[in-house]
């Protein structure tokens, strides 16, 4: 029974993440606040996640002929890079830290999508004026 909750929470996250609404960040907010998850932990199955999600989206991609491979050629590396110097970081910087970090930049991220979404809903009410 227990494990049902588990079901209906990853099926809405995965649903959101395929809308394009952040599902990893929902997904550790999920494993830290309700399961009671540490933070580290919660990344690296956050990870998972991406990894799943990233690779049917690249297959989606590639079919349609929309990858630019130059730019994945330059970008790909330097993420490698940024993961392997992030985790390294990681180690050295308290959980508690790393928590309150994340929750910056999540709530930095919301302010900045709903000023987007703001700014596009005011630019469609003056088009339509």
């Amino acid at each position: 029974m227990q494990y049902i909750g588990d079901f209906i929470a990853s099926a809405c996250i995965a649903a959101m993440a395929g809308l394009g609404i952040g599902g990893g960040g929902l997904l550790i907010i999920y494993l830290t606040l309700v399961k009671h998850m540490p933070q580290l932990p919660a990344q690296g199955i956050n990870l998972l996640f991406f990894l799943f999600a990233s690779g049917s989206s690249l297959v989606i991609h590639f079919k349609q002929k929309r990858i630019d491979w130059k730019l994945l050629l330059i970008l790909a590396p330097l993420g490698v890079i940024g993961a392997v110097v992030g985790s390294y970081v990681a180690k050295l910087i308290s959980p508690l830290l790393i928590r309150r970090i994340f929750a910056g930049l999540l709530i930095v991220s919301g302010i900045i999508e709903l000023l987007k979404r703001e700014k596009k809903s005011n630019e469609k009410q003056t088009v339509q004026s």
